[in-house]
C-alpha cells in the first residue's frame, strides 16, 4: 500500500479510486488538466479550489490536506455558511426558498 503523506498523493489516490482521469477531474471543477497534473506532481501545494476538488472526488477537504484520517466528506453548517458568503445577493432568495422546501420534504413523505 502506498503511503499518502502529501496532498499530491491523496488527490491522485482519490482520483484513481473515483475512476477519473486528470482531464475528467479538471472538467468537473472547471479547471485545465495541467492544473490537476501540477497538484499531483506536488508543484501546487495549496490550491484555492481544494474544496471543489474534494467535492468532485467525494472526499473530505481535511483528508486531502492531511488534517484528518477520515476521507468521508462532511456537510457542516460552517461550510455552508462559508459558501453562502460568495453567493450574489440576488440569488439568496432562491437559496432560502430551496432550504425551506428541503425542510418540508420529510413531512410530505409522512
Amino acid at each position: 500500500m502506498l503511503a499518502m503523506d502529501t496532498l499530491a498523493d491523496r488527490v491522485r489516490a482519490a482520483r484513481l479510486e473515483a475512476g477519473l482521469s486528470q482531464a475528467e477531474l479538471a472538467d468537473r471543477i472547471g479547471k485545465k488538466q495541467q492544473t490537476i497534473g501540477k497538484i499531483e506532481k506536488g508543484l501546487t501545494l495549496n490550491p484555492k479550489f481544494l474544496v471543489e476538488i474534494a467535492d468532485a472526488l467525494n472526499v473530505s477537504p481535511h483528508w486531502l490536506k492531511g488534517l484528518s484520517p477520515d476521507k468521508t466528506p462532511q456537510v457542516s453548517r460552517e461550510r455552508i455558511e462559508d459558501e453562502l458568503k460568495s453567493v450574489p445577493d440576488e440569488n439568496l432568495q432562491m437559496i432560502l426558498d430551496a432550504v425551506r422546501r428541503a425542510k418540508k420534504a420529510p413531512e410530505q413523505g409522512a
